[in-house]
């Protein structure tokens, strides 16, 4: 694979910014939840962004 370009890094780097923040405020609905349903759809939810997170991290390495 080609070295990425600086502007395909800091996109990237913004990309892993915003799955971050999905990620958290999915953790923190999946514990304020009383809906067994939604807890178990939010923490599904914050897992898929977690694989997204993941993935963009090792586009950078």
């Amino acid at each position: 694979m080609s070295k990425l370009k600086k502007i395909e890094v800091d996109i990237i780097k913004k990309m892993l910014a915003e799955e971050l923040l999905v990620i958290k405020k999915y953790k923190l609905y999946s514990t304020q939840a009383d809906d067994p349903q939604l807890k178990i759809k939010f923490e599904q939810i914050s897992a898929r962004h977690k694989r997204h997170f993941i993935d963009m991290l090792n586009q950078l390495k």
